[in-house]
């Protein structure tokens, strides 16, 4: 009788020892996909807490349209070329050879404060160097734009992160966007040192709703509030969830039961693991997690709103996926 493969084999060993270099951030480990032509874009994304894979490149493993993904058994299946039983089999004579990845503990950070007068000035020189047209291309309104007191540093696009009430607090962190004149191949999002903990943006907009909506980028939930959603985002990038404190969702959204994670099309497998971690303090079915239809060009929800439609039918998308016992 064959052998049947033990559901402990650790994925991350098993990805590294096929010679794919991995770097870590909390339990998410990205490299370049050697199932498909991967250059730079580091698509290859190793969950070690639910012991899988997923590579967001497009048409990898030759499925237009899906994702490309698996246990350990798909990734000998693919990257050995065999079939089932024979990669059961490799797996069965080769793993025990294979060491695990010893994973490092992770410690959430208490942020550190940015000054006031700092805000203050970055929201001044975004005037100064007429940067605020950017936001307004965006969709984003005067109104929202002061209230944030979104601004501009001379180098990158300043979103700070308000605790509590948005313009009425001090600053825990600042999420900072590089701008269009620096090269594709450099990170999109570049954090302020010392500064710029795992959190959350917009906990304030969602006070006092059952139910919330959580995005994996600030601008997508700042267009969201704008448009009269309670909404937020995780900063730092969406990484950062492995790192937030056990009872994040109790202690930033006490007010709230329900989430419905709508985070990009490329970044459904970590809205995934938010919802695992809301669930586990909230109970079991209080987050779903939001999957954008085939048939939605945008790839977020500021592209979907650029692309003319409303708010309004955003919210009817996410209703025919959740069946929840509140409105938005």
């Amino acid at each position: 009788m064959r052998e049947i493969v033990d559901s402990t084999v650790d994925v991350v060993s098993l990805i590294m020892q096929s010679g794919v270099h991995l770097v870590h951030d909390g339990h998410i480990y990205s490299g370049l996909c050697p199932l498909h032509s991967d250059k730079n874009t580091m698509s290859l994304k190793v969950y070690s807490d639910s012991n899988s894979w997923c590579c967001f490149g497009a048409g990898c493993g030759g499925k237009v349209g899906k994702y490309n993904g698996g246990d350990a058994i798909e990734w000998v299946k693919q990257f050995q070329k065999l079939d089932y039983h024979k990669a059961v089999d490799w797996i069965n004579q080769n793993y025990k050879h294979i060491p695990r990845v010893e994973l490092p503990k992770i410690s959430y950070v208490e942020p550190k404060p940015v000054g006031y007068d700092s805000v203050i000035y970055w929201h001044k020189l975004m005037d100064a160097c007429e940067r605020r047209h950017w936001f307004h291309s965006r969709g984003f309104t005067d109104e929202t734009i002061d209230r944030e007191m979104f601004g501009w540093d001379a180098q990158r696009y300043v979103i700070p992160v308000w605790e509590g009430e948005s313009g009425k607090s001090v600053c825990l962190g600042v999420r900072l966007r590089k701008s269009e004149l620096v090269s594709d191949t450099s990170p999109k999002y570049v954090g302020l040192s010392g500064h710029n903990p795992p959190t959350v943006w917009g906990r304030w907009y969602c006070k006092e709703h059952n139910l919330v909506i959580g995005f994996a980028g600030e601008l997508d939930a700042a267009r969201a509030v704008q448009d009269g959603l309670p909404a937020f985002s995780v900063v730092n990038g969406v990484n950062a969830v492995s790192k937030f404190p056990d009872d994040w969702s109790n202690k930033w959204f006490p007010d709230t039961k329900y989430l419905v994670v709508a985070f990009d099309k490329k970044e459904e497998a970590a809205g995934a693991m938010l919802a695992r971690s809301w669930n586990k303090v909230k109970g079991t079915m209080t987050a779903r997690v939001f999957h954008w239809p085939p048939s939605v060009d945008a790839k977020d929800y500021c592209e979907y709103r650029d692309l003319g439609n409303t708010s309004e039918s955003f919210k009817e998308l996410v209703s025919t996926q959740i069946n929840a016992h509140t409105k938005l």
